[in-house]
């Protein structure tokens, strides 16, 4: 099966984070997404998320 869904975090700086989404959200890709934002959440104050390459959502 192809790798449809990938999610990255980075620190771009001082407490910013960017969170990165490509390929498909779904309900079975979803549980990696709120780990990802978790620990952006827990690590910055300031987070962008970056949704642009996202080709599907449901």
């Amino acid at each position: 099966m192809l790798d449809t869904f990938h999610v990255a975090v980075r620190q771009s700086g001082p407490d910013i984070c960017e969170v990165t989404v490509t390929g498909e959200l779904d309900v079975a890709t979803a549980p990696d997404l709120r780990a990802a934002l978790h620990q952006a959440v827990t690590t910055c104050r300031r987070i962008t998320v970056d949704l642009s390459s996202l080709r599907f959502c449901d």
